[in-house]
């Protein structure tokens, strides 16, 4: 078992002519690699961003009134919070590689269903609340497409934060889509009775 480990470790000898170079490497085979990890004070940094983060998000639930929600719209809004934690707690075991594989956000679905709520808007019942989350998406989702130009030592913390900005995003979305069925069923259910 020993000699397993160590070869994960130090990586597989070549077998008929087939490497594992970083390319071609499989995921649990990338995360085991001891190098370019990032320094102790750049994780420590990371995870300030990830509590600062989450203080900030806590505010806006507030702010905006969105804590007046049902137990499964609390769901959709705390999700960025455990998604933030996980994230903060596994900092340590951040690679560059594995990384430079996560960060690549998908701005198509994004796009998709703020145009769902578009196409329905007379079926809206709750328009101020729903265009209120659908703003803070939207800019959300912009301030994550602003290229800030720093050293590249410290693009890290670039991509956390546009991490971050498309988690907080995707949940407002699904919590906007939360906001929009539940009008529809409530107003359903009084326009039958």
């Amino acid at each position: 078992m020993t000699s397993l480990v160590n070869q994960l470790e130090t990586g597989f000898p070549i077998v008929d002519s087939f490497y594992y170079d970083v390319d071609h490497a499989p995921l649990h085979y990338l995360v085991r690699t001891p190098g370019n990890r990032y320094d102790q004070q750049t994780m420590l940094n990371i995870q300030y961003l990830y509590v600062f983060s989450s203080a900030v998000w806590i505010f806006l639930l507030f702010f905006l009134k969105f804590y007046l929600s049902g137990p499964l719209g609390w769901i959709f809004l705390l999700v960025p919070l455990a998604i933030f934690g996980i994230n903060l707690s596994n900092v340590s075991h951040h690679t560059q590689e594995v990384e430079d594989d996560m960060f690549q956000g998908n701005f198509l679905s994004f796009g998709y269903l703020i145009v769902l709520f578009l196409i329905n808007w007379e079926k809206v019942k709750f328009k101020k609340r729903l265009f209120t989350i659908l703003m803070v998406v939207l800019l959300l989702i912009l301030f994550s497409l602003y290229d800030v130009w720093v050293p590249k030592k410290k693009i890290i913390y670039v991509k956390h934060f546009r991490s971050i900005l498309q988690t907080l995003a995707l949940s407002l979305l699904a919590y906007a889509l939360y906001v929009y069925y539940e009008g529809i069923i409530y107003y359903d259910e009084i326009d039958k009775s």
